[in-house]
C-alpha cells in the first residue's frame, strides 16, 4: 500500500498509527499551500531574508542556499522552515493577475483559445451578423510591419462594392471606393437615400467622370471641374467647342467659328470669349487665313459693338477697302533710299543723292545743276494731296535750294534743279517725300 496520495502527495495515516495528528497536520499543511495556489514569485532562485508563514515561491533552475537541489519545486515557508512540494504537470498558480500553468519544465502562460474563424469580435462594443468586427474607440491604429502597411478591401466581382462608408447618426453621407464597377469613385448623400457620384476615374484611361465634372466641352454649370479641352482649354483644335453664332456664347472659353456672317470677314476664326456678367462681355478673334491679325468687340448689355481690328506692330502693312489688314508700321530700303509705311496710309521716303554738280551760271549770279531725277524707294498714290510732297536740301554751304516742278508724283521726281550762290563741283542732296501709299 502507498503512503502518499497519487496527485497531491498527501501522507496517509497507517492503521494503528501512533500520533495520527502528525500525519494529519502534515496533509493539511500541504493542502493549505497548494490549493488555490498563490505564489510570491515565479522562477525564484534565492531564498528571501525573511518570510511569512504560508508564502510560496515557484522555483526556477539554479536554486541556491536553502533551496539548492529543489529546482522547479514549490518552496513553502511553514512553521519556521521550508517545505518543498513537487508540482505536477497541469497545476495552476497565480501571481496577482498573472496566471500560469506548470508544463513539467517551468511555469508558462496558458495557451490562448483558437482565434481562427471566430464568429465575430467586438472591441468596446458588440458585433452583429453584418458587422463581424466592431470597434468603439476614439481612434483605430494600423501601423507598419517592416517598411509599410496596407489596408485591403476585396470584393467578389466588378459589379460588387468595395468601399469606405462615412455616416452621420448611422445614415450614410459619403462613400469612396469601387462601387458597382472597377472605377474608383466618391459618392455623397444628404439623407443616406439619394446618392450622387461626385467624382469617378475610369480604370482604363484615368479620366475623371461624375457630376462634379463638366458633362460636355461647353458645360457651364457652376462649380464643376473643367476637363482638358473644355472651352478649348488645354486640348487640341479638334476638341475646341464650335460656336457658329458668336452672339449666343454664354460661357468664357476658347471656340472655333466657321463661316459666320457675324465675324469681321469670311473664313474660319479662333475666338476667345470673356464674360464677367451679361453686360460685361468681350470677344477677341484671330482669322485662320491671317494669323497676324486680331479683332476685338464688346457687349454693352444690349448689343455687340462692331469688330475693331488690331494689327501687329511691325511688319508688312496691307489694306483692303481702306481697312488695314497687316502690321501697323512697315520699314524698308533699297537702292533708291528708305521708306516707312503706316497702317493709316501715310508713307515717308528718304534718299541721299551724291555727286551732284552745281556749275552752270544762271540769272542773278546764281549757279544751277543739270536736271536731277529721283526714283522713290516705294510708290505713292494720287489723292487729295496729289501724290508725294517733295523736299530737298543741299549739304554744301553755298547751296541755296532745290526746285521740283509741280505735278502728281507717284514713283519718281524728275526735272528738279539745284541752285547755289557759288559754283559747286560735287555735293549731296537729301530728299524727303511724304504722302500716302493707299
Amino acid at each position: 500500500m502507498s503512503f502518499w496520495s497519487a496527485n497531491l502527495k498527501l501522507p496517509y495515516m497507517a492503521a494503528a498509527q501512533a500520533q495520527k495528528h502528525v500525519t494529519h497536520n502534515e496533509a493539511l499543511e500541504r493542502l493549505d499551500s497548494i490549493v488555490q495556489l498563490t505564489v510570491t514569485a515565479f522562477d525564484a532562485t534565492t531564498p528571501p531574508l525573511s518570510a511569512t508563514d504560508g508564502e510560496v515561491w515557484a522555483l526556477g533552475y539554479g536554486a541556491v542556499n536553502d533551496w539548492a537541489g529543489h529546482d522547479l519545486d514549490l518552496a513553502v515557508w511553514s512553521n519556521g522552515g521550508w517545505l518543498f512540494v513537487t508540482p505536477h504537470v497541469g497545476w495552476r498558480a497565480a501571481l496577482g493577475t498573472d496566471l500560469r500553468v506548470f508544463d513539467g519544465s517551468g511555469w508558462v502562460s496558458p495557451d490562448l483559445p483558437d482565434l481562427q474563424n471566430l464568429p465575430g469580435l467586438g472591441v468596446g462594443t458588440s458585433y452583429d451578423t453584418v458587422n463581424k468586427l466592431a470597434v468603439q474607440s476614439e481612434a483605430s491604429l494600423f501601423t507598419h510591419q517592416g517598411a509599410g502597411h496596407q489596408i485591403k478591401v476585396n470584393k467578389n466581382a466588378a459589379g460588387d462594392t468595395a468601399s469606405l462608408l462615412f455616416q452621420t447618426g448611422w445614415s450614410g453621407r459619403a462613400e469612396m471606393g469601387t462601387q458597382g464597377s472597377d472605377a474608383f469613385g466618391i459618392k455623397v448623400s444628404a439623407d443616406g437615400t439619394a446618392w450622387h457620384t461626385a467624382l469617378a476615374f475610369d480604370p482604363a484611361t484615368a479620366l475623371p467622370q461624375g457630376e462634379a465634372v463638366c458633362a460636355s466641352p461647353i458645360d457651364a454649370t457652376a462649380g464643376r471641374l473643367l476637363t482638358v479641352g473644355g472651352f478649348g482649354l488645354g486640348g487640341p483644335l479638334a476638341a475646341t467647342p464650335t460656336a457658329d453664332n458668336p452672339n449666343s456664347i454664354a460661357a468664357s472659353g476658347f471656340y472655333q467659328v466657321s463661316g459666320s456672317a457675324l465675324m469681321p470677314s469670311t473664313g474660319g476664326f479662333c475666338l476667345q470669349h470673356l464674360r464677367r456678367s451679361a453686360s460685361q462681355q468681350t470677344q477677341i478673334a484671330w482669322p485662320d487665313a491671317a494669323p497676324g491679325l486680331s479683332y476685338q468687340r464688346y457687349h454693352d448689355g444690349t448689343t455687340w459693338s462692331g469688330w475693331q481690328q488690331f494689327n501687329s506692330t511691325l511688319g508688312p502693312v496691307a489694306q483692303s477697302g481702306g481697312v488695314p489688314t497687316g502690321a501697323i508700321i512697315e520699314r524698308g530700303s533699297n537702292a533708291n533710299g528708305e521708306y516707312v509705311r503706316f497702317a493709316d496710309g501715310t508713307q515717308i521716303c528718304q534718299f541721299r543723292q551724291v555727286g551732284v554738280a552745281i556749275t552752270t551760271a544762271s540769272v542773278g549770279g546764281l549757279y544751277r545743276s543739270a536736271a536731277i531725277a529721283w526714283t522713290f524707294p516705294a510708290a505713292f498714290v494720287l489723292g487729295s494731296i496729289n501724290g508725294a510732297t517733295i523736299h530737298a536740301r543741299i549739304t554744301n554751304n553755298a547751296g541755296l535750294s532745290v526746285n521740283v516742278p509741280y505735278g502728281g508724283r507717284t514713283t519718281q521726281a524728275t526735272g528738279a534743279l539745284a541752285y547755289a550762290i557759288n559754283s559747286v563741283a560735287d555735293t549731296e542732296i537729301f530728299w524727303l517725300a511724304t504722302g500716302r501709299w493707299f
